[in-house]
């Protein structure tokens, strides 16, 4: 009777393990007799046997555990005498999928960014693969056979897709995740046109510059150019002081948002003298056919800061009642 005895080792429990033992009749008769074992254990093939001189004969046990733990048992031979041979094996629990632990929603995206999320799971055998079941992630991103979600996501959406993840023992389950790529960041942008109104000296001014979109706080700063004498730009936007002398300021304003993304505008700041308007104030078209007094009226607005006489000539109309003629208006 060989072998000596079986050991089936851990078997899940619900699950079953077989092992045989071979019967041979060594003597010059006829062997007949049978095989026997307590449970969980049992005789699945070849219980009886009746065998010539010589003949061989196999019996396959089987264990079937029905709870965890270390069973014993003895497989009786009868038969010209008998034989016992001892089996044993351990119940350990049955198999589970593993679960997957990583809640959804999955931490949300954004365009253009490099985006990677590892997805966790718990139980079962692994090591674990992990799949797309169905549904499909935001585009520019894939999931790898480890549980890592990694790319970088190419447009703005929220994707609903079903997550498996499989034991090494093949068990597997699912999950379904939801996740949300936001559209890029957008700089602030400056809303306050230009030119701004217009200052004077020796008053105080206050203009507030506006911004809209991007991303709140804003601040403010003067990227290029000058502002009037007198005046300054606070960090949130407010251009203010008293103006020291008449003229016309040509800068530019920066706004960044708390993202640090910052988008820029050209402004224009009219400071006029405290006499209420212009230097010389004589409307172009007191000078039709006078081509001199036109050139010197030019060249008095160029020295004064203008770049174009518009804004110049009609301040002048509207502010000033007297004409004076161009050639007794001195220094300038």
């Amino acid at each position: 009777m060989t072998p000596s005895s079986q050991d089936f080792g851990s078997v899940q429990v619900g699950n079953t393990a077989d092992r045989s033992f071979t019967v041979q009749n060594t003597g010059g008769g006829t062997l007949s007799g049978g095989a026997s074992v307590p449970a969980p254990f049992s005789i699945v093939s070849g219980g009886t046997y009746s065998l010539l001189a010589g003949a061989t004969w196999t019996v396959t046990v089987r264990y079937s555990p029905t709870a965890t733990g270390t069973h014993n048992q003895t497989v009786t031979f009868t038969g010209a005498g008998g034989a016992n041979r001892p089996v044993s094996g351990t119940g350990v629990p049955p198999s589970t999928a593993p679960t997957i632990t990583t809640p959804s929603p999955l931490p949300s995206g954004t365009v253009g960014t490099a985006y990677t999320q590892t997805l966790v799971a718990s139980g079962g055998t692994a090591p674990y693969t992990w799949s797309i079941a169905s549904g499909s992630l935001p585009s520019g991103l894939s999931l790898s056979s480890g549980g890592v979600l990694s790319g970088t996501p190419g447009a703005a959406t929220t994707a609903s897709f079903t997550v498996q993840v499989t034991g090494n023992d093949g068990l597997s389950s699912t999950k379904v995740f939801e996740l949300t790529i936001n559209p890029a960041p957008t700089p602030p942008a400056i809303t306050t046109a230009s030119p701004l109104p217009s200052g004077t000296v020796g008053t105080a001014y206050n203009q507030s510059l506006t911004a809209s979109d991007g991303t709140a706080p804003y601040m403010w700063s003067i990227s290029s150019g000058s502002l009037p004498s007198g005046l300054s730009l606070s960090s949130s936007g407010v251009i203010s002081g008293t103006p020291s002398e008449a003229t016309t300021a040509n800068f530019r304003v920066q706004v960044t948002g708390a993202d640090m993304l910052y988008s820029e505008q050209d402004f224009s700041l009219v400071i006029i003298p405290a006499s209420g308007h212009p230097d010389p104030t004589y409307a172009w078209t007191n000078f039709v056919g006078q081509p001199a007094a036109q050139a010197m009226l030019m060249a008095r607005a160029a020295r004064r800061g203008f770049t174009s006489l518009t804004a110049w000539q009609w301040t002048a109309r509207a502010t000033c009642s007297w004409r004076t003629p161009i050639t007794t208006r001195s220094g300038r």
